[in-house]
């Protein structure tokens, strides 16, 4: 089953990102601004398919979520491993700037910790597996699509299980 990112800046996010995607679903009507121009842009250059469709079609697709006109089908989320965020900050000669979430159950307020993680610099989120909210495209939405530059990895374990013992600084 194909993952779906929906709303003008998750889809130019992602277009940004090395998220394959499959292709991009445009409403019929859609008035001209500079995002959608930046998006059939880029769109293009990465000679990713655009199809125009009704708008109904993508309000089945996102299931009745603001999808903003647009809507991308892409590969489903590759997470990435605690070594390869840790990697990530030795690569920048820095200390692990992490953030590691525990039990988040809205996927709004999610979203809104990954943009703000971004935003700040994280080298990676920590997120757990289960009992907690999932990325999917609602995150990805409010986000803004910051999920599509963050290395996130998922653990089965607990973040209060104290599991980041050799990581230096862990709080």
């Amino acid at each position: 089953m194909p993952d779906y990112v929906w709303g003008r800046n998750p889809v130019l996010e992602t277009l940004h990102s090395p998220r394959k995607i499959q292709r991009i679903l445009l409403a019929e009507g859609q008035r001209d601004a500079p995002t959608i121009a930046a998006i059939l842009q880029e769109a293009e250059r990465r000679h990713i398919p655009v199809e125009t469709v009704p708008r109904q079609r993508l309000d089945q697709l996102s299931q009745g979520a603001v999808h903003q006109g647009f809507l991308a089908i892409v590969e489903a989320r590759k997470y990435a491993g605690l070594d390869e965020i840790l990697d990530h900050a030795r690569s920048k000669n820095e200390a692990p700037f992490l953030l590691i979430l525990d039990a988040i159950q809205d996927v709004n307020n999610l979203g809104s910790l990954l943009r703000t993680a971004e935003a700040v610099g994280v080298h990676g989120v920590i997120i757990p597996l289960h009992h907690a909210a999932e990325i999917n495209a609602t995150v990805v939405k409010s986000s803004a699509g910051a999920t599509e530059h963050l290395l996130i990895a998922a653990t089965r374990a607990r973040a209060s299980a104290g599991w980041c013992g050799n990581i230096a600084t862990c709080w």
